[in-house]
């Protein structure tokens, strides 16, 4: 691998970044006062000589007032250029995805194709607004109006009247609803689509009490056997909304298309080119793979409420398609200012996935199975899914054997550079059952965890890309071997021309 000097030298200076950003905010704050210093000027050449100051003003107010119709004038006609030719810049984006030189698609196909990528741009460009001209969404604002009534206790009279107060303000062709009813019946399902569950972190068990999701907003619940405030977590019914993301044609041509066999390239594109991917096909029946994700941290800083999610994304999706968080499929939600049971709450939120592990949905006379492709967390998520060591304890590894040593020096536990045995997915499930049956904690693995009923573990539960490389470990470590300290038993940064030269 060749070896950029330049590189090296930006991920150097990744480390005066914040010098660099103080820097920036005076350029920002000197331009500001110059503009704001020309501006003036312009103002004041503008002005017409009157015989009397009044007028004079009246005449500078008048300029400005000619300049601020203009500008309104010129940002209209180019707003409605962009709407205007908004079809031309969808079929300048389409040209992108046909296939160019290919005698083997015919004429039909190319136009198939073409209709598809049209109608992915429509989805994006073609929005309900609350009215013309709106940057709000309708779903956007019957949201809004939804957590506003829960977070204040309204009652529906005082929505009532609010939504008529706002059919005053807004424009006559707006889309604001009369009466909070037809709120209600966009945000109702016709079936029960969630569960709601309340958990004792203290007692660690699931309570079974029967509380309603709406008691939340009222009062605070409390375990019967403790006295200690419940947490509540919530799971949503996996098939009903992947049915409803499939009722996109234009999604679901593209699972349909990443079904069919793909050819033995070792080119690596996407995660159906992996391993795990190709070991788990089966051509008898098309699938939707998910891979999950959740995080060791809360996703928000609410004073009442942090959430920690378990998502899915589905990997028979283009890429972005896939991470558009309309086409993510939402396996629970924990709600706590606590830390999830992690046991409980992920073994609820998998529950529909291990029912349906053998069973097919239907969608618009398509059959496809719905699976697990794997699971992807931080360290900390890590430890306490799997139920196994953190990363700074003994056989914290969950790839390999290495034990890892204390350091007195840095007073931390670190791995020197040795070779181990690899873990083997048939050992960690032999290892879990014997943690299970003595109690004990055996090569790092504290006990039975949930997640092992629809994946294979530890080759299903991949190393975390962004956080060891995107957010910083990957600068870090190109700046201690190539720009520390040359005593360093690891430094090579003598050895970037050898290494730029056998790369040839």
């Amino acid at each position: 691998m060749k070896i950029n000097k330049k590189c090296l030298d930006e991920a150097y200076s990744a480390t005066f970044d914040l010098k660099f950003l103080k820097i920036k905010k005076k350029e920002k704050s000197r331009k500001y006062k110059n503009i704001k210093s020309n501006r003036k000027n312009r103002l004041d050449h503008d002005f017409v000589t009157f015989p009397s100051v009044s007028k004079e003003i009246n005449a500078g107010k008048s300029v400005e007032k000619r300049r601020t119709n203009d500008f309104f004038s010129q940002t209209f006609d180019h707003t409605l250029n962009n709407i205007h030719t908004n079809k031309n810049i969808i079929n300048e984006l389409v040209q992108d995805f046909v296939p160019i030189g290919s005698n083997e698609i015919i004429d039909d196909d190319i136009e198939s194709i073409r209709q598809n990528k049209i109608n992915f741009f429509n989805d994006i460009f073609i929005k309900d607004y609350i009215y013309p001209g709106s940057e709000v969404e309708i779903n956007d604002f019957f949201l809004a109006l939804y957590s506003l009534k829960l977070k204040h206790s309204l009652n529906t009279k005082t929505i009532d009247d609010f939504l008529k107060l706002l059919r005053l303000i807004l424009p006559k062709d707006n889309k604001c609803p009369k009466t909070y009813s037809k709120i209600e019946k966009f945000l109702s399902s016709e079936e029960k689509n969630h569960s709601v569950f309340f958990c004792c972190v203290s007692c660690k068990s699931l309570s079974k009490q029967n509380i309603s999701l709406q008691s939340l907003n009222t009062k605070i619940n409390i375990c019967i056997n403790c006295s200690n405030e419940l947490s509540p977590f919530v799971t949503f019914n996996v098939k009903s909304q992947i049915t409803r993301i499939l009722e996109n044609e234009n999604l679901l041509n593209q699972v349909v298309k990443n079904n069919m066999p793909q050819s033995h390239s070792q080119s690596l594109f996407d995660m159906n080119n992996g391993l795990i991917y190709k070991q788990m096909q089966n051509s008898k029946s098309r699938a939707i793979s998910l891979v999950l994700n959740t995080d060791g941290a809360p996703i928000t800083n609410s004073k009442n409420y942090n959430m920690w999610p378990i998502l899915g994304t589905i990997v028979e999706l283009d890429q972005a398609s896939r991470e558009n968080f309309n086409n993510m499929v939402i396996l629970g939600i924990w709600l706590s200012k606590q830390k999830p049971i992690y046991n409980i709450f992920v073994e609820n939120s998998i529950k529909e996935l291990i029912e349906i592990k053998d069973q097919n949905i239907n969608v618009k006379g398509l059959d496809f199975n719905i699976r697990a492709h794997s699971i992807i967390m931080d360290l900390p998520a890590k430890s306490a899914v799997l139920n196994v060591k953190q990363f700074n304890g003994e056989f914290g590894c969950t790839y390999c054997y290495h034990p890892g040593e204390h350091s007195g020096i840095y007073n931390k536990r670190i791995y020197p550079p040795l070779k181990f045995e690899k873990r083997k997915d048939s050992e960690f499930s032999d290892m879990v059952k014997m943690s299970v049956q003595t109690g004990q904690t055996i090569f790092g693995i504290k006990g039975a965890n949930p997640i092992s009923n629809i994946l294979s573990l530890p080759s299903q539960a991949p190393l975390d890309y962004m956080h060891l490389v995107l957010q910083g470990h990957g600068k870090w470590l190109l700046k201690q071997y190539f720009f520390s300290d040359k005593s360093n038993d690891f430094y090579i940064g003598l050895l970037i021309i050898k290494f730029n030269f056998d790369s040839f």
